[in-house]
């Protein structure tokens, strides 16, 4: 299990499914590093996606992100409070999620709350780009650790994210427990796991 600087132990593996076979297997929790995401994510991820349509890539939210200059922008300013995390399995990055621990709740504003930044599975786990996907259960396991990180930091399970105006998305968070806490004027909305809803993601993942 990977341990913390303050001594917390979070989970080295999640659970998700090989959608071909049905059968489930793990995928290996690693922390992440520069180079290596900026060669297993930005360098890997869209150019393996080639054969889809331009169109369709171009509405995929997260294509222009970088994730090897997020987790150093996020580092800097989170310190030791800010993390990172792959999901490996295939030796390949199955899913990644960059978060901050003791952002302010917005639901209730007199709790802390972990931030999350970035949450992304490869394109060919994507039902909407590849059927069938290759895994399924990525983005829910990665929600699932930082649910588990923020019960262990003291903030009850509590899980905050940016999501975009997407009714797609806005549904699979709500799926899995989110509440809208608020909308933006540009339409981004932010979306809120209470502890009570913590704790039933945490026993389903």
């Amino acid at each position: 299990m990977p341990r913390l600087p303050d001594g917390i132990e979070l989970p080295d593996r999640i659970m998700i499914q090989h959608v071909p076979t049905g059968l489930p297997m793990t995928a290996e929790v690693v922390g992440m590093e520069r180079q290596d995401v900026k060669d297993g994510i930005d360098s890997a991820w869209w150019n393996e996606v080639r054969d889809i349509p331009i169109d369709q890539l171009r509405a995929e939210h997260d294509k222009g992100w970088r994730w090897h200059k997020d987790i150093g922008t996020l580092r800097a300013e989170a310190g030791n409070l800010g993390y990172g995390w792959s999901a490996r399995a295939d030796d390949r990055i199955q899913g990644a999620i960059l978060y901050r621990i003791g952002a302010v709740s917005e639901l209730d504003p007199s709790q802390s709350t972990l931030m999350v930044y970035r949450l992304a599975t490869a394109p060919w786990n994507r039902s909407w780009l590849r059927s069938p996907p290759e895994y399924a259960g990525i983005g829910t396991g990665l929600l699932g650790l930082a649910a588990y990180h923020s019960l262990r930091f003291g903030l009850g399970g509590r899980v905050t994210v940016e999501a975009f105006p997407d009714d797609r998305l806005l549904d699979w968070y709500a799926e899995r427990g989110f509440r809208l806490a608020s909308r933006s004027a540009d339409g981004i909305n932010v979306l809120e796991l209470t502890p009570e809803s913590a704790s039933v993601l945490l026993r389903n993942s």
